[in-house]
């Protein structure tokens, strides 16, 4: 990741600009006596006379706030069914507007598995499979191309390796999950469907908190995993730590086509969505571009834009970041 000093930012409490509605009053129509008809019952919409139909207006929706709650409560509904080859997975939670959403979606068990049997480091692999690719080569050009072979190998592992210390390659992991956790990406946005993009954010920022905050085992089968569970696993497990639920938030997150940045602290990860801040809300500004705070961690439900405050101290100066942007799309 690269390194970056910032200040972490705050708009200013400045309140908004509040609208004014304004109630019209139609003129009485030519010929109007003042008299009112006796009481009686009101006929249906379809049969009202035209002149009584122009008066009617429909009563409009209420306007959701643009303001997330400082408290919301939490529900953990979850389960999950296996249905014809896809896991089934159902779950309940309260968004940061203080509305109940129960949404429903899908995940291809093969796509599942494929990505946990894929991901992790096992180094008798990795040397087999090094070994074999170098025998194309002769003992010059393998020495030349030892490093970027390794490089390689480890990349299809969902890993990065550098200085021959490898680590979670969080962005391809969250840019390989993207296609495949569309469906509960478009799951999310139908209930969100009345919502702005910061009220949008603030759905899927809950969401992933009140998943189950669990760390992920470091071995699993004969792979290391530095602690990370891929996206896939974190929504059909229903469960997964900072860095797992970042990268499953950012793999969701990318299906709307809007970057974000993945920020590494010790011990910690959040993420930056670029949205516009709100009102006493913390972002970071990367290249004259607001990303605000995301603490997609739980199990504590902060609303987009504030943080613990062991968070907000540790971003104040230098952090590392990835910016992640979805792909372009194709025009083939």
């Amino acid at each position: 990741m690269r390194a970056f000093d910032a200040f972490v930012w705050g708009f200013g409490g400045l309140a908004g600009a509040c609208g004014l509605l304004l109630v019209l009053a139609s003129h009485p129509p030519a010929g109007w006596s003042g008299l009112r008809p006796a009481p009686g019952p009101e006929p249906p919409p379809d049969t009202l006379a035209p002149e009584t139909a122009t008066r009617i207006r429909p009563t409009p929706p209420p306007t959701l706030p643009d303001v997330y709650k400082d408290h919301v409560g939490s529900r953990h509904e979850f389960s999950v069914a296996e249905i014809e080859g896809h896991f089934g997975l159902s779950y309940g939670f309260i968004d940061h507007l203080g509305r109940t959403q129960r949404i429903y979606c899908e995940v291809s068990r093969r796509d599942h598995e494929r990505e946990s049997a894929r991901y992790g480091y096992d180094k008798d692999e990795i040397r087999a499979a090094l070994h074999a690719l170098l025998q194309d080569y002769g003992p010059e050009d393998a020495q030349r191309m030892r490093e970027r072979l390794e490089v390689g190998l480890f990349r299809q592992h969902g890993l990065t390796l550098e200085n021959h210390i490898w680590g979670p390659d969080y962005e391809q992991l969250a840019t390989r999950a993207r296609p495949l956790l569309d469906d509960c990406f478009r799951a999310l946005a139908r209930a969100g469907r009345e919502y702005n993009e910061r009220q949008l954010l603030g759905l899927f920022v809950a969401f992933l908190q009140e998943i189950e905050y669990q760390l992920p085992p470091e071995v699993i089968g004969r792979r290391q995993t530095a602690g990370v569970w891929v996206p896939t696993e974190v929504l059909i497990g229903n469960h997964g730590d900072c860095d797992s639920k970042a990268t499953a938030f950012a793999a969701l997150w990318l299906n709307a086509g809007s970057p974000l940045l993945l920020i590494d602290l010790p011990h910690h990860m959040l993420v930056g969505v670029e949205v516009r801040p709100g009102p006493g809300e913390k972002y970071v500004l990367v290249n004259n571009r607001y990303f605000v705070l995301c603490e997609v961690a739980g199990p504590g439900k902060f609303h987009p834009g504030s943080a613990s405050h062991n968070t907000l101290t540790a971003i104040a100066g230098h952090f590392d970041y990835k910016l992640v942007a979805a792909p372009a799309p194709r025009t083939d």
